[in-house]
């Protein structure tokens, strides 16, 4: 069995899934230790509505160290955690790093998350470095080949790979052109083959058949911006605490939801915070939160 799929990024703003035929999306989540796509979280939220398969990529600058990139990452995409496929797109100026490099990213995420994240490169990349290391501990590739050149084409879940896949044995996911053509979009695509079931993309992601959160949220706090903060803000406002918009701001009104819920939840036994109800999401509240 096999799905197909594309990745995206600002690059395709935009587009709007409903129209464009895929079994998964793939997306740009951040770069470096600054950039964040802004368009990211849109995109998965759509993804999940349209109930597509999910991923989340970090593009790696190589200006600081693997596990600096790896907690930016990760701090910018905990509510996908265990639901998308976490991957380190390895390419550009971050290939002169070495591969020592990359492995520190990846063993960087899986010591937070419990999660072995994949890695994204070119096939000449794959083929050149030695990527023993990396294979050998067990995380997956997604190899990037085009064996048709700039040919525009549609889906061909049967793609030739083009070259060897150096250490690893196979790749999971195989990216065979960027000058894909897709109805409801009229630029060119990435377009994807995954080598197995939605099950065994689960397996990759880290779902559990029952819903785990397999990551430790960061704690949120008064001024805040990330994407831990959104999923409070989506827990609190399904519950009925939070009425403000999603925007991964920790302002007033979530710090209002945050002591609302804290101090009904004390009512009833739970102590939370500093007990009084103190505006802080720790990993108590996250625990509570989680439970219920």
């Amino acid at each position: 069995m096999a799905l197909n799929g594309i990745d995206i990024s600002n690059h395709q703003k935009g587009l709007n899934l409903a129209s464009v035929p895929c079994d998964f999306v793939i997306c740009k989540a951040t770069e470096g230790t600054t950039f964040i796509d802004k368009y990211c979280d849109d995109f998965i939220r759509r993804a999940l509505k349209l109930n597509k398969k999910i991923g989340v990529y970090h593009f790696a600058s190589g200006k600081s160290s693997g596990k600096a990139e790896a907690d930016f990452f990760l701090g910018n995409v905990q509510g996908y955690i265990g639901e998308a496929i976490l991957i380190l797109d390895w390419e550009a100026d971050a290939v002169k790093k070495g591969t020592a490099y990359a492995k520190e990213f990846l063993d960087r995420v899986y010591e937070k998350t419990g999660i072995k994240a994949m890695l994204y490169s070119y096939n000449n990349c794959i083929n050149t470095y030695d990527w023993s290391a990396v294979a050998n501990a067990g995380y997956t590739l997604w190899n990037a080949g085009y064996y048709a050149g700039k040919k525009e084409m549609g889906y061909n879940a049967k793609a030739p790979l083009k070259g060897g896949t150096g250490a690893w044995s196979s790749c999971a996911i195989y990216q065979y052109t960027d000058s894909g053509k897709l109805n409801g979009w009229s630029g060119h695509l990435d377009l994807n083959v995954f080598y197995g079931s939605e099950k065994e993309w689960d397996a990759i992601a880290g779902n559990k058949e029952e819903k785990q959160y397999m990551f430790k949220p960061l704690t949120c706090r008064a001024g805040d911006k990330n994407t831990s903060v959104l999923l409070l803000q989506e827990i609190l406002k399904a519950r009925g605490y939070y009425e403000g918009a999603l925007d991964k701001a920790f302002g007033k009104q979530t710090m209002q939801a945050v002591n609302k819920y804290q101090i009904e939840r004390m009512k009833r036994g739970k102590k939370l915070g500093n007990g009084k109800g103190d505006g802080i999401c720790g990993q108590d509240m996250w625990e509570d939160l989680i439970a219920i």
